[in-house]
């Protein structure tokens, strides 16, 4: 870090130095600082993609429990998508900023952008909310069944189209799902408690 700090010293307009010493903050966990640096880079370079992209996920992290960081973080990946259409990542965080911003139709529409994204797992989970949102309720449905597909264990797949499906009031489904969790964790009754209330529905 010392050594980061000397070389912004030596060249305070250099915004690839900017961006090195962001990406090592953020590493070391401290967001706003890395934030800061990456802004720094982005107003030395504004082509940088890589700094905008680090500025937004920055924003976007805190806006998960921070609302009022959502508009930052959209502008910020907005950029970076901007420059780098075709990133995969950039492309997910988008939609995840589009969501918290109430827009689900602009989180589809950001991942269709970026062919070759159906398979990959992050964009599935962000495409079936934003599917979810927007009332696309037969797209949602095959969205979570890709999701759950691409990794029969993932714990929170599982939770999240359990919701979905109660939300559909397709309770078969929901208990298949539920059953499915119970093998997995025997010992939470909670689960058990939930399949009882599904039957009853």
């Amino acid at each position: 870090l010392a050594d980061f700090r000397k070389a912004i010293a030596l060249a305070p307009d250099d915004p690839i130095v900017h961006f090195e010493l962001a990406v090592l903050l953020q590493q070391m966990g401290v967001d706003d600082d890395a934030r800061k640096e990456a802004a720094k880079a982005t107003e030395l370079d504004p082509t940088l993609e890589a700094a905008w992209r680090l500025e937004g996920a920055v924003d976007l992290g805190a806006a998960e429990k921070d609302p009022s960081r959502v508009p930052a973080a959209v502008a910020e990946l907005e950029k970076a998508h901007a420059l780098a259409p075709q990133n995969p990542g950039t492309a997910a965080a988008l939609a995840r900023a589009h969501i918290l911003s109430g827009r689900p139709d602009l989180a589809r529409a950001a991942l269709d952008d970026v062919p070759g994204l159906a398979d990959n797992p992050a964009a599935i989970k962000v495409r079936s909310e934003a599917d979810e949102k927007r009332g696309a309720d037969s797209e949602a449905r095959q969205d979570y069944e890709r999701w759950i597909a691409s990794d029969p264990t993932d714990r929170d797949a599982i939770a999240s189209a359990i919701a979905f499906w109660e939300g559909q009031r397709d309770f078969g489904r929901a208990v298949d799902l539920l059953r499915k969790l119970r093998r997995a964790e025997p010992d939470n009754v909670a689960v058990g408690d939930r399949i009882a209330l599904d039957l009853l529905r």
